[in-house]
């Protein structure tokens, strides 16, 4: 038989099942076995896999094996007809980044409020699953006020409850003021961030009309106007 230990010479513990992060990785010797149970050597093994990222192949009496992705599998030691086996689990590893989107995707009007998306992940770009409950996070943003003075409203800080990763700030909670400019919203938690894309900010409803002297909203108010019968 062959056993998958985690020391060479037939010592250490066996790997089957191994659980473990996107973080973590784990040396796998193929311990081989007589029928009597008596250790023999670590057998010049076949190892192959399913499921798991990276695939495993190559051949000898050990593997390294280090997760990309949070999928689960199996990794095989192969000699001849013999196979020693083990079930891997795979979590994300640790916090390290968030993703900002904001309620439509990033495109916001100054006459709607709205509430952004907070999505955790680890440093190998796997959805933390694992990233639950209640947690405070902490806003900032480079938008600025509107051109009659009034400001955006970003909250300091919100308590938002994550599920498999993934929260929402609190419907609302958000405007965006000013239609010249593209601003971003960063979110954080300690040393952790992330800041969303450039935000497309549209214009509002009709709400007054200025008369000016040029185009495109440039030039001068033209009330109040004094010109002569020579003027146009």
């Amino acid at each position: 038989s062959i056993v998958v230990r985690d020391a060479a010479g037939g010592l250490g513990n066996v790997v089957d099942p191994l659980t473990m992060t996107t973080d973590d990785s784990q040396v796998m010797y193929a311990a081989g076995y007589d029928q009597y149970d008596n250790y023999r050597q670590d057998e010049d093994a076949i190892w192959s896999s399913t499921g798991v990222v990276p695939a495993v192949s190559g051949s000898g009496p050990s593997i390294t094996f280090s997760p990309t992705t949070d999928d689960d599998g199996t990794i095989t030691a192969t000699v001849g007809s013999v196979n020693g086996v083990v079930n891997v689990t795979v979590g994300p590893g640790a916090l390290d980044h968030f993703m900002v989107v904001t309620e439509h995707g990033d495109v916001e009007n100054v006459d709607t409020s709205f509430y952004v998306e907070v999505t955790a992940y680890d440093a190998e770009g796997n959805v933390k699953t694992d990233y639950v409950g209640n947690h405070t996070i902490s806003f900032s943003s480079t938008a600025t006020a509107a051109p009659d003075g009034t400001t955006p409203t970003v909250p300091a800080s919100e308590v938002i409850n994550f599920a498999s990763g993934v929260g929402q700030s609190s419907s609302g909670s958000f405007t965006l003021v000013n239609a010249s400019e593209s601003p971003t919203i960063t979110a954080s938690e300690g040393a952790v961030s992330g800041t969303s894309g450039a935000i497309t900010v549209d214009v509002g409803a009709l709400a007054s009309i200025v008369v000016r002297d040029a185009a495109g909203g440039l030039g001068n108010v033209v009330d109040p106007l004094t010109m002569t019968t020579d003027d146009s």
